[in-house]
Formats: structure tokens, sequence, C-alpha cells
């Protein structure tokens, strides 16, 4: 790895990074590095480790990085590193850090005395100085924590940037000290044999008498279990075929006991949920699983709206063109706040899906139609002449929706506030008068559901259609 000073930043694209820097000896590089290869975004003043291979162009020599990782500065690097990552600090305050603390400079900011900080930095200005200084520890500890973290993953044996940006992302600055606390956190990420052997080798070094039977390991040979059923596509199993695979995981060797011990544990730390009827529960399914049902239940219960009541009440003219069990169909479909429209090919569930739809914008009502595939959303706008979407770009929408929205709360010019304006009228939205449509029903996940519905607002209905 050879380490760079940040100079200057050449070009940043969504792909990547190309910058410019000073080894240690003085001399000039740039970096062309994919966002693949990276971990964080480089800015100037910081101190990068690159790996990659070296090339003369026509810019100077060049290196295309492999990996490349934020690393801790140390010695007067500090100054360039400080001077540079917090706008306001500059140079002369850098230095002043640097002079007054020299190495303990690290272990200060780690600390994050802020009052001490700002009394070195600018003793002259009580409001400026402690501002400065907790900004200088808030971006320190940030960048720290990741290096630390790719570090640590280093030692041990593990070089992936991928799983270091989740890792990261998940456990923040505290993440090494998390792991080595309990290595087998890295359960969700990484196969179980290769966590098996970390979380063992670590124990055995941390001179722990029994690392077999730890406890850490045997919530986590759980934890393992469950990652695979709700890979399989499954939430719940039952509690003798959970103890056999806990046994897989575990080795044969564990006793009767020891197996024993370990379901209980499972049970205890909420690796797994037991139910009722004896099954063990994957929890973070479950809490979805029980969020659905609680809050279709809720819905099933809403009457329709009074103008809603007067539509369905003169039906009888649209309901001419619509069989019995049709024209039943839609009644039943729009009197609950949730409901299902069931049907086989050739029903006639399309049309009347379509005088669903009709007869909600007729009362006053708005329309957000959805479903799992593209093809699927395809169908469902040609045959109720509405846009539909799938369902991933409906949730990122109504996200979307809600940061532009945020964003018109706060001061801006005319000319932001009119393209703001404009971009939230294309964007999915969900009212109390929003009646949601989810074709293929059958087919949706969990996750989708429970994010649908999570974001639904008291009063909006949702119709499942499929067969």
């Amino acid at each position: 790895m050879t380490d760079i000073v940040i100079d200057s930043i050449v070009s940043r694209r969504d792909f990547g990074t190309i910058f410019a820097g000073r080894l240690a000896d003085g001399s000039s590089v740039r970096v062309k590095a994919a966002n693949a290869a990276m971990l964080g975004m480089p800015s100037v003043g910081e101190l990068w480790s690159v790996e990659g291979d070296l090339s003369d162009t026509q810019w100077g020599p060049q290196i295309s990085a492999s990996r490349a990782v934020r690393a801790l500065p140390s010695g007067k690097l500090m100054v360039d590193y400080l001077a540079s990552c917090v706008a306001g600090i500059g140079p002369a305050r850098a230095r002043r850090l640097w002079q007054h603390f020299e190495d303990r400079l690290p272990e200060a900011l780690d600390t994050g005395d802020v009052a001490a900080l700002a009394a070195v930095m600018d003793p002259g200005r009580p409001i400026l100085g402690p501002r400065l200084a907790a900004a200088l520890v808030s971006a320190w500890k940030a960048m720290a924590g990741e290096a630390r973290l790719v570090e640590w993953l280093a030692a041990v044996g593990v070089t992936e940037l991928a799983l270091a940006r989740r890792v990261h992302t998940l456990l923040g600055a505290a993440a090494p000290r998390a792991l080595q606390a309990n290595p087998y956190c890295l359960v969700p990420l990484l196969n179980w044999k290769r966590v098996d052997g970390l979380g063992l080798r670590l124990l055995n070094e941390t001179g722990e008498a029994d690392p077999v039977n730890h406890p850490h390991r045997l919530v986590g040979a759980a934890d393992a279990v469950v990652k695979d059923l709700v890979g399989s596509g499954s939430t719940a199993i039952a509690r003798d075929d959970f103890r056999e695979r806990l046994a897989g995981k575990l080795g044969g060797s564990l006793s009767s006991r020891a197996l024993d011990r370990a379901l209980e544990l499972a049970i205890e730390r909420k690796a797994v949920i037991a139910s009722p009827s004896g099954l063990l529960r994957a929890p973070g399914c479950a809490l979805m699983e029980d969020a659905v049902v609680g809050r279709l239940r809720t819905m099933a219960t809403q009457g329709p709206p009074n103008r809603l009541n007067r539509l369905l009440g003169n039906f009888g003219d649209q309901g001419a063109v619509l069989s019995q069990d049709q024209a039943e169909a839609v009644r039943r479909s729009l009197y609950a706040g949730f409901s299902c429209l069931r049907g086989g090919a050739g029903t006639g569930k399309t049309f009347v899906t379509r005088t669903i739809c009709d007869l909600w914008e007729r009362a006053g009502g708005q329309l957000l139609l959805a479903a799992l595939a593209g093809k699927a959303a395809l169908r469902l706008s040609r045959s109720t002449g509405r846009l539909a979407r799938t369902i991933f770009r409906t949730l990122r929408e109504l996200d979307e929706r809600e940061a532009v929205e945020s964003q018109l709360a706060s001061e801006l010019d005319q000319t932001e506030r009119a393209e703001l304006e404009t971009k939230l009228r294309e964007l999915a939205q969900l009212t109390p008068d929003t009646l949601v449509i989810l074709d293929e029903a059958s087919m949706v996940d969990l996750p989708s559901l429970y994010g649908l519905l999570r974001r639904m607002p008291q009063g909006a209905r949702l119709l499942l259609v499929g067969d």
C-alpha cells in the first residue's frame, strides 16, 4: 500500500474519483479510483493508503487503484489534515493544535474535549472557537472510525471494502470495539464458516476457557440458522428442525445439553422468537409480519367514505355492464379499507379493477397503482388507463417526496422552489384519500408490503389484486 496526502480532487463522478497528492518523499502522483475500490470519498488534506498499478501518463505518474482506503494521519501530517478537513480551521489554527498536543493530538480528538481544543486553537474567540472545535471533533471521529475499522478488519484477514463499508454504516465509529467484543456480529454479512473461524480465534486469543461453548458463538450460530432460513424464503421453523440446523452449525461433537443451552440462549437473546404455536420465528420478519397483520386488521374495519356510499347506492347504471359477481366484487372492494380481489384468467378481474378506479376517482379520491414487476406494472397501466409503477419505484419515489418536501420547508430562492415543486408533482403520493391497488399481490415480498403500509397514512386504503 502507498500512502498519499491528497492535494487536490481532479475529478469526481458518480462512478469514481481522480485525485492528486504527494508521496512520503514529496513527489507528486495521481490516483484514479472507481467507487467500488474505495471506502468513503477522498477530500483534500486526507491521508489515503492506495494499492494498484503505477504507470506513466501524460499527466505524470498515475496509480489505477484496486483498493484505496482512508488512513489515520500521524506526525506533522496532522497539520495538513486538520487545516483542510473543516472550513475555518486553516493552517494557523492547525499548527497551534499540533504545537500544543504534538503526538497526543489524536488522543485529544478521540476524547472530544471541545473546551480544551478551542482554548488552544482560538482562545480569543469564545463563540467561534468551540464551534470550530466541535466540528473538528465530529469530522475526526467519522474519519478515524472508518480508518480504524479497515485496519482492524485487515488485521483479522478481512479485506473486502464492500464489507467494511456495510459494517461502518451499521456500527459507525464503534465498529472495531464492537467486533472485538463479539465478532459474531458479522454473521449477517459473512458466511458462517468464516465468521466462526474468526470468532474462535479471537475468543482463544482473549483467553476464554471454553470458546466452543461461549454464548457469543452459540447465539451467533442461531443467527446463522435464521439467516439461512430467511434466505430460503421462510420466516418460521419448527423447534426440532431449528435444533437440527443449529447442531450442523456448531458441529456434531456438541452434547445434547449444549444444544439445549444454545436454543435457550437463542430465545432469551431474541435471536429467534418463540410463538404460541411452537414455531420459532425470525425476529425481523416477525416484527414486520405482526405490523402488517395489525395494520390490515385495522384497515379492514374502515367503512367507505360518505361520498362513496352515495355512488355505491346509485351503482345500478354502471353495474348493468357487470355480471352480478363482478358488481358485488366492486362493492366489497370499495366498502372496506382493506380488501382482496381474486380471480383467474377470463373472470373479468381487469374490468372490475378499472371500474373500481373510475368509481374511486368519481368519489374524489386519489389512486396509486403498483405491481411487483415492470411488465405487470405496464399491463396494469394499459388496463386501467392510469400510471402504474413497480413497488420498488413507488417506495423510492415516496422517500424522495419526503426529502423534497423537507427541502421546500427551508428557505429557497424562487428558481429552486419552482424546480422542486415541479419535481414533486411527478412523484408518487399517499394521502388519507388514496386507494392503493397492488397487482400480482401474491408475489409481493414481506419487506415491500411492510414498507408500503408503513408509509400509508391513516385513512388510506389498500386493494390487493391477484389470482
